[in-house]
């Protein structure tokens, strides 16, 4: 409908216009052309960002800004940040009430006078993010947010970033954990829902706290105040400062992993411990759920590296559909099939239920689906396939049985696929048709040499093993 197209992108859409702009990505006109890929993949993901602000605002049934005004900051170090500003970064401090000093260029200046200050200045960038990319109420879906919106919404990311140290610095204060801690066990009876993403509509209208900002962002910025502060091209540093912008530093690939490795490396980049001394869980929590909203723009700073790949680079996009795959008829025969296939598991009827159902949901991934049509083509007409590696970009990580496909598909033909990394977690899927039957058998080999891995180390009274079975929902 006309109404759906207005609030959702195919994916032939994305595909197309994410290659369009990787193709644009080449000097001179690199550094414009990173900006619009920034505010493409921001309005893009428009949904998804409103979500991970919300978690991030709401999760101690409280703003943690609000929670964290509660602790002592009597014994807070005083700490100087220079950090280099631009004018539109400078007038959203501004209007975000941070505690500045007069003097031009900017040294930013925390101590236990102005630490809460700080704390209401976070909480109204934060705010003002909210109000460029708001959270869906009722309705799943919602129109897309405007021009305005979406460069607002990048200037906070892109501020946030630069003050990632003054937030980390407050963190580090003993008693920061504690209050976290005691906030999240208030909220313990909201926690299973907490963090649903996204929340289903009931829980949505359920869970409506009195802060939510209203989708108007004009309460927020007037349309041309933000084209004022974030389109102007005047990009005049306001600080002398030999110190890196954590903008610019955050560049690695790091984006809503909860891995601990992640927050170190988030610190180290900051110049600051990779451990606290005075956190744990609590504060980790904190510091992911931020990441999480700051991830697609450090996937652009990460790509900013690598942009001269791109000058010689030529590229073709070509779109294909895998066939829908027929449902399972589950009847006696396939009972009687799962038997000879799988001897020894002795299907009842009860057994047979369960397994039926597991097949049900079953997915068709990706990975697997890839690998197995470029197989197939390479055998067809070598010559579409002249690079000796075939990455394989479907996601971050995948699961055990496409990782297994990989290694198999890569000793059974002269191409070489490579994927991210693997998860070792064991989903169901549909095996992709076009897979050998050599490798399918050799699959279901592997399957049953963990079934019986599992088994044994179970009966042994153990709680830890090398191959962890996931059950899909």
């Amino acid at each position: 409908s006309t109404v759906h197209s207005q609030r959702n992108y195919s994916l032939k859409d994305h595909l197309r216009d994410v290659f369009q702009i990787f193709s644009s990505l080449k000097p001179p006109s690199a550094t414009e052309s990173l900006e619009a890929f920034s505010f493409f993949i921001h309005r893009r993901a428009f949904r998804k960002l409103g979500w991970r602000i919300k978690e991030f605002l709401t999760h101690l049934n409280d703003s943690p800004f609000t929670v964290l005004k509660t602790v002592d900051f009597t014994r807070i170090s005083a700490q100087q940040f220079a950090i280099p500003f631009t004018l539109a970064e400078y007038d959203l401090l501004q209007l975000s009430k941070f505690p500045l000093g007069d003097e031009r260029p900017v040294t930013l200046s925390i101590n236990s006078d102005n630490v809460k200050d700080w704390l209401d200045g976070f909480q109204q960038l934060f705010n003002f993010l909210q109000g460029f990319f708001p959270c869906p109420r009722e309705e799943p879906t919602y129109a897309l947010p405007t021009r305005e919106a979406v460069l607002g919404g990048v200037g906070s990311i892109q501020l946030i970033m630069k003050l990632k140290p003054v937030l980390k610095h407050i963190l580090l204060v003993s008693g920061v954990e504690s209050t976290l801690l005691c906030a999240k066990a208030s909220s313990s009876s909201e926690d299973s829902d907490a963090f649903q993403f996204p929340a289903t509509p009931q829980a949505s209208r359920e869970r409506q706290p009195d802060n939510d900002r209203a989708t108007d962002t004009k309460n927020m910025f007037a349309a041309e105040d933000v084209k004022d502060m974030f389109t102007a091209k005047d990009t005049e540093d306001t600080s002398a400062a030999t110190v890196s912008p954590p903008s610019s530093e955050d560049d690695e690939d790091s984006d809503e992993s909860s891995d601990e490795t992640a927050i170190e490396n988030e610190d180290e980049k900051d110049n600051l411990p990779l451990t606290f001394p005075h956190t744990s869980e609590s504060v980790r929590r904190l510091l992911q759920s931020m990441y999480a909203i700051l991830a697609w723009q450090t996937a652009v700073n990460s790509l900013s590296k690598h942009l001269g790949k791109f000058a010689e680079v030529h590229m073709r996009v070509q779109f294909f559909e895998c066939d829908r795959v027929p449902r399972i008829k589950q009847d006696s025969r396939m009972k009687a099939k799962l038997n000879e296939i799988f001897p020894g598991l002795d299907l009842g009827q009860k057994s047979f239920g369960r397994m039926s159902r597991s097949w049900s949901r079953a997915k068709v991934h990706a990975e697997a689906t890839l690998m197995a049509w470029v197989f197939t083509q390479s055998k067809m007409d070598p010559s579409k396939f002249f690079e000796e590696e075939i990455p394989i970009a479907a996601s971050k990580q995948c699961c055990y049985l496409c990782y297994r496909l990989q290694e198999k598909l890569n000793d059974f033909g002269s191409l070489k696929f490579r994927l991210p990394g693997s998860h070792h977690g064991i989903f169901a899927w549909i095996p992709p048709r076009d897979v050998p039957n050599q490798i399918l058998v050799e699959l279901r080999s592997d399957l049953l040499r963990i079934v019986s891995d599992v088994s044994a180390q179970h009966s042994r009274q153990t709680s830890t093993t090398n191959f962890p079975v996931v059950n899909e929902s």
